[in-house]
């Protein structure tokens, strides 16, 4: 049952995009299935196959670990306003968590680990969709890093894009930002 109120769900959100759609004799079905298949088989993958999932917990791990010797930096210089455990505040957290995510990306970028991550992961997404190598990564980096880390990591790349690229990466940016917002409303619809 799970799987065909899944199934509903994914043709009313397409239903309504092609509804809201400016020119919807245009559509690219071809790509949107594409798209749409990649995502099955990257959830199989991660879901189904052993290897995948360590994978995952792997990559997983690491990220939280960084993220922690970040957090115990911030709890170093800013003592308990960072601690959430007695006295939190929201804007040393947030604040925090952005400038460290992009000190080490300005680090990554300067010893070119991440225009090697960009060239890659952005090529075989954007030869797949058909989008450039830049708003590529800045859809996948979307999956891991969330709306307000993921743009530091092309902010190098923006200024030789054209444009309409550039909004096209603002707009990934902020489907994002609506998705994670909308990530409570399963858990609210499965209880019915």
């Amino acid at each position: 049952m799970k799987i065909v109120l899944n199934l509903i769900g994914i043709a009313v959100v397409l239903a309504i995009c092609w509804l809201l759609s400016w020119d919807r004799k245009n559509v690219p079905w071809k790509t949107v299935a594409k798209a749409f298949g990649a995502e099955l088989i990257i959830a199989l993958i991660i879901v189904k196959i052993p290897l995948g999932q360590k994978i995952v917990t792997v990559l997983s791990n690491g990220l939280t670990a960084v993220i922690n010797c970040g957090n115990e930096g911030l709890t170093f210089v800013f003592g308990d306003l960072f601690d959430s455990s007695k006295m939190s505040v929201f804007i040393v957290q947030s604040l925090g968590n952005i400038i460290f995510v992009s000190a080490l990306v300005s680090v990554l970028y300067y010893l070119g680990v991440i225009g090697f991550v960009v060239k890659w992961i952005g090529k075989g997404v954007g030869r797949l969709m058909g989008t450039t190598e830049v708003e590529s990564f800045v859809a996948v980096a979307n999956m891991f890093l969330g709306h307000t880390d993921s743009p530091i990591l092309v902010s190098k790349y923006l200024k030789d894009l054209p444009i309409f690229r550039v909004w096209e990466c603002v707009w990934a940016v902020s489907a994002c930002s609506v998705r994670r917002r909308e990530e409570p409303f399963p858990v609210w619809y499965s209880s019915l």
